[in-house]
């Protein structure tokens, strides 16, 4: 039977150094695949969410993600450097399960400024799958959540908003998740 967590390596990181199979502990549960395990971004508190999604050269644009929409980062401070971990559960999960899931695995969700800059930074991850931050989600007027999803359609990449508290998530959709 397939685990229901998918944390997958082999990819190059930015500093040169690559996550092997061996890097995964067995005990962790997780499969191994084409993906990167964990990745390092850099996040500069000095950049804006605007600078970050300029910076991304997306094809489309959600005309709703802006910074007026999100709050102010709870991380944000000096620059940092962060492991950005690519989660994938293998099955369609609500928002809540996808959340419990991340906390069960030690993990908080990426919060919209995390995400841009991954994508920012890795334009071609989101080509595969869509990628979303659970984390900081913005609450529209009517009362909904929308949480930053980058994806790719026919090639394009787009910045996106999407419904968090009434959609739950497919099996083909990761998560951007960091350590707590």
């Amino acid at each position: 039977m397939v685990s229901l967590f998918c944390l997958v390596a082999g990819f190059v990181l930015l500093k040169g150094t690559t996550n092997t199979p061996s890097q995964i502990s067995a005990d962790d549960g997780l499969l191994v695949g084409e993906r990167p395990h964990q990745i390092s971004i850099t996040i500069d508190p000095s950049v804006t969410l605007l600078d970050l999604i300029s910076a991304g050269d997306y094809r489309f644009v959600n005309s709703k993600l802006k910074a007026d929409n999100f709050p102010p980062d709870p991380n944000a401070g000096k620059a940092t450097t962060l492991n950005v971990r690519i989660v994938s559960l293998g099955r369609y999960v609500s928002g809540e399960d996808a959340l419990r899931e991340l906390a069960r695995l030690g993990l908080r969700p990426a919060t919209p400024r995390e995400l841009l800059a991954l994508g920012a930074q890795y334009p071609a991850l989101q080509k595969e799958r869509s990628i979303i931050a659970l984390g900081s989600p913005w609450k529209t007027p009517q009362g909904h959540s929308a949480v930053v999803v980058l994806r790719s359609v026919g090639g394009q990449r787009f910045a996106d908003l999407l419904g968090a508290s009434v959609l739950g998530w497919l099996d083909d959709v990761e998560f951007a998740a960091v350590a707590k």
